[in-house]
């Protein structure tokens, strides 16, 4: 049975991605943001997704299971371009 639970274990702790939710009230350059990023990858470890030009600041760690796959870059470029056209809009 012990072998068991460790080896069940072993999967959720393959699988198992803690995830870092930062929501911001402010919109911070797409420099500042890959800045802040890397910080929060390199100080605490985390993976994150941070939503700029919300209505409230908040952070949030969310458990997932690694069950859905995309190009981080990818991702990376979308969420920059939706920063840049917040920007535009802004000014």
């Amino acid at each position: 049975m012990e072998e068991k639970i460790k080896h069940l274990e072993e999967i959720i702790s393959e699988k198992y991605k803690p995830l870092l939710v930062i929501k911001m009230m402010r919109i911070p350059s797409i420099e500042e943001l890959d800045v802040f990023h890397r910080a929060i990858k390199e100080n605490f470890g985390y993976n994150s997704l941070i939503f700029p030009g919300e209505m409230e600041t908040d952070v949030k760690i969310v458990s997932i299971l690694d069950s859905q796959v995309k190009d981080i870059e990818d991702l990376k470029k979308e969420i920059y371009k939706l920063i840049e056209d917040l920007s535009a809009e802004v000014k």
